[in-house]
């Protein structure tokens, strides 16, 4: 094995601030096509969805289309669901099948996929060119007759479910045949469908336009991402009315609290919401207008910091419920699957232009515990969830060959045939490693190959064998939920230790034929509190949440774990026991849960003094208080505690400082000498100012942990 010449390491923090001369991305995703993945459970989810893809009989997808354009049906049957004939968002998976086709095709080259896109695409335009001859405008392509559009904009509330949603999913997966597979064609059909939809809405007023997206009886208003496609449509013609219809979809009722920073997404539908931010920030970064940029970051962290539960979805019957409010929100119709398809799209876009490691530890959260763990293992093809129930004693429940077709049915169909697209991401010659999935990276330009192995979250350890020559700098992830020393060895040789999680370190590397990084991360128990009730949390490992094993019983409250007794089992897959209620009950990672009951959230007992707790109360609601201390101040170099009173007796005391990712920041011993009032810590040199810290206080034979925010 050769060595590599020359290596260095920087360990860098992320500037937040963004201006419109950096609308151009800094970081950039790698081609589906350069990225396969290896066995894991991310593997197998993808083969199942593909499975899929090429079973699905095209001509009975195409029924309702070709009917509502007087075209034969071909002689094939109707399908049922949500794609039945009489039903109100007919026609809406469409675009799903084309975008997962399409990714299907770069990931495994089998030509299969992209011919079933290709002969779809082209049985699409034969009936967008039979509107005219149905009193249409020209560019019309729905399974719904126009009209239902025209009573819509006529604000009769006699309109179908959501029309404008059901063909923004054909428009986008035109763009992504065209993009993904060089289908000329889909670029017709989908500049078509863009002049189509400018044409309609043009003549109104913003104000009647408002009154169309605020009209959300049966949906009617939700339009999916039509201004994200619209401006990804501008991206490739330059058009100027493509990206001025991605404008016409501006909604005040949402944009104008988020451009202020206020959190007023109680009562929305959450899913309408979040394919219109992804929108925002689409035109951003086609305009440079730095207000819609401002609009998406500000709603992603409003929705992840106040709305989120712990397997990093959101909503509860799909609607955004009081900020903070998530123990007092569990039900069976929780974390609707759609929305963190498009959470996930908006952290994805985010990074690109501020690549701050939070965006990826979220996405790492989410895509295991919700995206993976949505779809059904037991099925050849794999369907997936609609709700995710979050209450005690909840069951998963999928979808079905040719019965379902719900939104999520149709999400689920991309969901699966992406795992590759955020593995890694590269910035000029510089390799980012974001997710530790099985996988091989073929770096076309630099004609280097890079091959994760790990058996990562059932083992601590990931190998990196970068194949190639050249200089390329390698940025890793360091996970938010390290609390330990992550250890890194490049060709054998230990590197210095990495003690600060939540960051990427750098190692800024020539390479010369062939090496390897080893890291070693290792994961450790986690509590997360609920902000309106901190008697009540979740349990997880590393990234991965853990999830009591309740089998047929239906548990009408939440359980009482005893958090001392949570144990690692020995074993090749990761599991657990603890002691809850009071019997021994199973644990294992939410995304392995199907099949049975099951409890998230519990009532936490005895968790122990050296496990750290997560504590999710906002920035803006702290304050600390501890019993017989009166004030605790962070000074310039030293933080100072008060006792009201004294002792009779001189106190040992020890302060600890966390970061909110769990890392020990500090360890200081002192003492509290008897009859004062007063003692001080010197603090280390490495805070940061205006961060949110963990201050841990043991004196007089107590402990107390509150946040404490550095100034």
């Amino acid at each position: 094995m050769k060595k590599f010449a020359a290596f260095a390491i920087v360990i860098t923090a992320c500037c937040s601030i963004i201006s419109a001369q950096t609308q151009a991305r800094i970081v950039f995703p790698f081609p589906l096509s350069q990225v396969t993945l290896l066995a894991s459970p991310f593997k197998d989810a993808m083969d199942r969805t593909c499975s899929y893809l090429l079973w699905l009989d095209k001509n009975r997808m195409l029924y309702t289309f070709r009917a509502n354009y007087g075209l034969s049906t071909q002689g094939a049957t109707t399908v049922g669901g949500w794609e039945a004939p009489a039903h109100g968002l007919r026609g809406h998976t469409m675009g799903h099948i084309l975008t997962g086709l399409a990714q299907a095709y770069l990931l495994t080259g089998d030509n299969r996929y992209k011919a079933k896109a290709d002969s779809i695409v082209t049985e699409l335009r034969t009936c967008q060119n039979a509107a005219t001859s149905r009193g249409w405008n020209t560019g019309y392509l729905s399974a719904w007759t126009e009209p239902k559009v025209d009573s819509l904009l006529a604000g009769t509330g006699l309109c179908p479910w959501a029309p404008l949603y059901c063909m923004h999913k054909t428009f986008a997966g035109m763009l992504d045949c065209y993009n993904l597979l060089g289908n000329s064609t889909a670029l017709t059909v989908a500049t078509a469908m863009g002049n189509w939809i400018y044409t309609r809405l043009s003549p109104y007023s913003q104000a009647q336009r408002e009154a169309f997206w605020n009209n959300m009886c049966w949906n009617a208003g939700e339009y999916g991402g039509f201004n994200e496609a619209c401006a990804n449509l501008y991206a490739i013609t330059g058009t100027t009315n493509h990206i001025n219809a991605a404008k016409l979809f501006d909604h005040s009722r949402l944009f104008t609290p988020c451009l202020n920073n206020q959190d007023q997404l109680s009562g929305l539908h959450a899913n309408t919401q979040v394919p219109k931010i992804v929108g925002s920030l689409r035109i951003f970064e086609n305009t440079g207008e730095i207000n819609y940029y401002t609009i998406a970051n500000n709603f992603w962290n409003q929705v992840i910091t106040a709305h989120t539960y712990v397997n990093g979805g959101n909503s509860i019957g799909e609607y955004f419920r009081a900020p903070n409010a998530i123990a007092g929100q569990l039900g069976d119709n929780t974390c609707e699957t759609c929305n963190i398809y498009n959470m996930l799209k908006l952290t994805r876009l985010l990074f690109f232009h501020d690549p701050q490691p939070k965006y990826m530890d979220y996405f790492e959260r989410a895509l295991y515990n919700q995206i993976l763990a949505s779809q059904n293992p037991s099925a050849p093809h794999g369907h997936s969830t609609y709700f995710q129930p979050l209450r005690a004693g909840g069951i998963k429940t999928y979808g079905s060959d040719v019965d379902s077709f719900r939104c999520c049915d149709g999400t689920a169909l991309e969901n699966h045939t992406k795992y590759t697209e955020s593995i890694y991401f590269y910035s000029g010659d510089t390799l980012y490693v974001n997710l530790f999935i099985p996988s091989q990276l073929t770096w076309t330009a630099k004609s280097i190959t890079v091959r994760m192995e790990t058996r990562y979250p059932n083992s601590d350890s990931v190998r990196l064998t970068i194949t190639g020559s050249g200089y390329m700098p390698v940025k890793i992830r360091v996970p938010y939920w390290l609390r330990r020393t992550m250890e890194v060895r490049i060709n054998g040789s230990l590197q210095p230790r990495i003690n600060t999680s939540g960051t990427y370190v750098k190692y800024n590397t020539t390479w010369s034929g062939s090496g390897t990084i080893e890291l070693l991360m290792p994961q450790s128990l986690r509590f997360e509190r609920t902000p309106d009730n901190t008697n009540v949390g979740g349990t997880l490992f590393g990234t991965q949440l853990l999830t009591g094993r309740y089998g047929t019983n239906n548990l009408s409250s939440l359980p009482t774990l005893n958090a001392s007794t949570v144990t690692k089992v020995v074993d090749t897959q990761l599991s657990f026991t603890a002691t809850a209620n009071p019997t021994t009950t199973g644990l294992i990672p939410y995304y392995r849960m199907h099949g049975e009951r099951y409890s998230v959230y519990w009532t936490l007992t005895n968790v122990p003094s050296d496990t750290f707790i997560t504590a999710t109360v906002p920035i803006s609601a702290v304050s600390l208080s501890v019993p017989q201390v009166s004030e605790v101040k962070f000074l310039k170099s030293k933080i100072r505690l008060t006792v009201t009173g004294g002792f009779f007796k001189n106190q040992p005391m020890e302060m600890q400082l966390f970061s909110l990712n769990g890392v020990r920041i500090a360890q200081v011993k002192g003492l509290l000498r008897a009859g004062e009032q007063q003692a001080s810590f010197i603090l280390p040199k490495t805070l940061v100012s205006k961060k949110v810290y963990v201050c841990s206080i043991t004196f007089s034979n107590q402990a107390f942990r509150r946040l404490l925010l550095y100034k």
